[in-house]
């Protein structure tokens, strides 16, 4: 076998040849990540002249001239070949270090356990712990089977549903009771579903700025979709959707209804004038109750056409369509019209496209792992449950620490500065024992009374330290870390600092204990910016 250095155009061919591919290893995704300030690099195997394996590697600068890999969803390859994976790692290692990477991160496109829609193990079903423990075995460090949501990872549980060799009467009748009826609602209400093209792509960020502040995640505004069109679609891999509604054809609807219902009415009328029936009098009473509900409806539906227009916009969502599934990353729906079940009109039209192009299944994505009421998403995971399709739960993050910052062990610090501009400077604070990097662990060491000072041209938001544990002990100073502007607390193995909002502050290690739990060390730190 051979581990070489390939061309956009060999991965390209073989991304869409490979069986378990995505949109992340793609020369698209490639493109749009170039244009956020990363660079691009192609690898694969070769073995008797053939590509068997491969990955797009996204470089993303740190500090100086160093960077850190992502490779998104991959890499392509078979893992259950774990020699084939090992010998991929050991060479991915070294074409790290010649880039002057410090370390590389994955989270493969690949089931862990298999779960039944409950989110419970399938006894018997697919198991991949083994290649789990291969992987962890090489070296790597994994952030944790984790639930909930995490807007800075992509998400370790989704939601799919098969699509191959099925009829969409057949998926209609397998979906649960509200869903099959919230699909039948928009059909009969003319739900219509339309493209968006590149210069309307407001119609669809509008849509999901209303839904980020109603359900709590952080809204894209810095051209993100504007160059996911202009990367994606022109391949056909992404299609921005809406669906809107003629209100004067849902009211004629509505009219069609309430004559029925109108009808009940004076026909019980006449039966109960000949004869008192209490089953007679409760349907006459129900179809009573269905017009004034009908009634109501007519009314609402003339204030929306008054304040909006015949034909009004109800929801959107992002879909991307590659390899064998279509997937929506991101939808989202006008709460004002949340009535109308308009998203059913979306992912109806979405399945019935999986169906008529044989991919094998529609992926409704991200969902928290948490299948109670306590979940962040719980909303969100009995509407897709309603489809009746399949939790996946997926491996998760690695990563991987290729080098130390160029830093040599014992390595004193006083000054690092980011390609972002963000300045760390160090001081011991009085200690004799300074801030410093040691290989082992390949931490920052930072001891009693030593300071870190932040300085940065835009506001910092919060802070996570990555600490690393050893010989079963975790440094995290106890928590004992002092803040001029912030709140710290411990979360699992990472220290957090919240609501820092400053563009100037600086920690200290307030530890008085001894021993491994008076040192903060960390891996690594995650900065995140205020919006």
């Amino acid at each position: 076998m051979l581990f070489k250095e390939i061309t956009e155009t060999e991965f390209k061919i073989f991304s869409k040849e490979w069986p378990d591919n995505n949109f992340w290893q793609t020369t698209n995704m490639a493109h749009m990540r170039e244009r956020r300030g990363c660079t691009t690099s192609y690898v694969g195997i070769m073995d008797n002249d053939k590509l068997i394996a491969a990955s797009m590697l996204s470089f993303v600068p740190v500090f100086s001239s160093y960077t850190f890999c992502q490779i998104l969803r991959g890499p392509l390859l078979d893992y259950s070949n774990l020699d084939l994976f090992t010998f991929f790692h050991e060479n991915l290692v070294q074409f790290c270090k010649k880039k002057k990477c410090l370390y590389f991160h994955m989270d493969p496109y690949l089931m862990y356990k298999e779960r039944d829609i409950h989110g419970d193990i399938v006894e018997g079903g697919i198991d991949n712990s083994p290649i789990f423990d291969h992987i962890m075995s090489l070296g790597y460090t994994h952030e944790g089977f984790t639930r909930g949501i995490d807007n800075d990872r992509e998400p370790r549980w989704i939601y799919t549903i098969d699509t191959e060799n099925i009829t969409k009467e057949e998926l209609l009748k397998k979906m649960e009771r509200k869903a099959m009826r919230s699909v039948q609602h928009v059909q009969k209400y003319n739900i219509q579903v339309h493209e968006i093209d590149g210069d309307h792509l407001k119609v669809y960020e509008d849509i999901i700025r209303d839904t980020s502040s109603r359900r709590g995640f952080e809204f894209r505004s810095d051209d993100y979709y504007k160059n996911v069109y202009e990367c994606f679609h022109d391949d056909g891999y992404a299609q921005f959707l809406y669906a809107d509604m003629d209100m004067n054809d849902y009211i004629k609807s509505l009219e069609i209804d309430l004559k029925k219902n109108q009808d009940i009415v004076d026909q019980s009328a006449k039966r109960l004038e000949q004869q008192e029936s209490p089953k007679i009098r409760r349907k006459m009473d129900l179809a009573n109750e269905q017009i004034q509900g009908i009634n109501k409806k007519i009314d609402h539906a003339h204030e929306i056409i008054k304040e909006n227009g015949e034909k009004i916009i109800l929801t959107a969502g992002l879909f991307f369509t590659y390899g064998q599934e279509v997937l929506c990353l991101m939808s989202g729906v006008y709460e004002k019209y949340m009535q109308f079940c308009s998203p059913y009109a979306l992912h109806w039209h979405m399945l019935k496209h999986c169906i008529d192009n044989g991919f094998k299944r529609y992926n409704l994505y991200g969902i928290s792992g948490i299948f109670d009421e306590s979940a962040p998403d719980y909303g969100v995971y009995l509407f897709k449950k309603g489809f009746n399709g399949n939790v996946i739960e997926l491996m998760g993050d690695f990563e991987y620490v290729v080098a130390n910052c160029g830093l040599e062990n014992a390595t004193k610090l006083s000054t690092l500065t980011l390609t972002d501009g963000l300045t760390l400077t160090f001081d011991g604070g009085g200690n004799n024992s300074v801030p410093s990097f040691y290989t082992t662990g390949n931490a920052i060491r930072i001891y009693p009374k030593n300071t870190i000072k932040f300085e940065s041209a835009k506001s910092i938001e919060s802070l996570v330290f990555v600490c690393d544990e050893y010989n079963g002990a975790l440094y995290n100073a106890s928590g004992d870390i002092s803040s001029t502007s912030g709140k710290t607390t411990i979360s699992g193995s990472n220290l957090v600092i919240s609501g820092i909002n400053s563009k100037e502050f600086t920690l200290t290690n307030t530890s008085t204990v001894t021993g491994a739990p008076s040192q903060l060390r960390f891996t690594k730190v995650i900065v995140t910016y205020k919006k």
